[in-house]
């Protein structure tokens, strides 16, 4: 919420008439106090603490338009940027291509995902997918992000269809995706039927993800990150110390 000191102003002018009895010292007293409450309302709301000690971005519409430029000035140290492609069948995120095509320009190494859904299956979802990727822009190992067990029948349902999507991104990628979700997600629904894949947890705490059977390769520690170039929040992740860029990239 903006103060607006003209309508503070104003106010008080119209208190200042209707009580003239009162002493103009106080009425000063009054002015002081409102003008300081404005200017330092102001200066905490320009006064942004910006994220350090990560590796990575993954963004999307919600994230609205992206100073990319900015975004590789002030931010030298990203290594990756995954950007949400599509979702389901027939929804493509609208931002997608402007997103993954200016942080391509600007030099980061890029990823796309999809939001695997109940709501059709592994087969048409992929070729969804695969319609809507552009691989002009794509240097990394797409993502399946599952995190939302409504609508499936059973567990075992479940991780049949995200196994076929999986080998369907393989045979025409020629790598794996990596498996995005959340850590209490993964460990009900999915371990240990996945736990050779690269595996991209999120667990918004300062202690890395606790796996069944397995080891996290991409943190996502934060849902709240701020980055120059981004307004509002941003998620933010780590790679594991046993992962590498290298072991993204695409062949």
């Amino acid at each position: 919420m903006r103060c607006s000191c003209n309508t503070i102003l104003n106010t008080y002018l119209l208190i200042y008439i209707y009580n003239m009895h009162k002493s103009f010292f106080y009425q000063l007293f009054l002015l002081l106090l409102l003008l300081s409450s404005c200017a330092s309302h102001k200066h905490m709301a320009d006064n942004v603490t910006y994220s350090t000690d990560y590796d990575g971005i993954d963004v999307s519409r919600h994230n609205g338009v992206i100073d990319w430029k900015a975004v590789r000035r002030y931010n030298k140290h990203i290594k990756y940027v995954y950007v949400k492609a599509t979702e389901g069948t027939g929804h493509t995120d609208r931002r997608y291509i402007e997103n993954a095509r200016e942080a391509h320009r600007n030099g980061f190494k890029v990823g796309i995902y999809h939001y695997f859904t109940s709501r059709s299956s592994a087969h048409e979802q992929f070729d969804w997918f695969r319609s809507q990727a552009n691989l002009t822009y794509q240097d990394l190992a797409p993502i399946v992000d599952v995190e939302d067990f409504k609508g499936w029948q059973s567990k075992q349902q479940l991780q049949d269809s995200l196994m076929m999507f999986t080998r369907l991104v393989k045979k025409h990628y020629n790598k794996l995706p990596i498996i995005y979700t959340h850590q209490n997600f993964y460990n009900t629904y999915l371990s240990p039927r996945f736990n050779r894949h690269y595996l991209f947890i999120a667990a918004y705490r300062r202690k890395a993800p606790v796996i069944n059977g397995a080891k996290y390769d991409l943190w996502q520690f934060t849902d709240a990150g701020r980055v120059k170039g981004i307004k509002g929040s941003v998620d933010l992740s780590r790679m594991s110390d046993a992962m590498s860029l290298k072991k993204l990239l695409l062949p």
